[in-house]
């Protein structure tokens, strides 16, 4: 089975969101919040 590769920063990395887009890179938001704990 091929594995997928996938390129993912966060929002303080500087690219811009369509920047991101066009370059197929998914921009999580910082701070990131999993099951209410506060991730930084």
């Amino acid at each position: 089975m091929p594995q997928r590769v996938a390129v993912v920063t966060d929002s303080n990395s500087g690219i811009h969101a369509a920047e991101a887009a066009k370059l197929g890179i998914y921009c999580v938001p910082m701070p990131v919040l999993i099951d209410g704990a506060d991730l930084l």
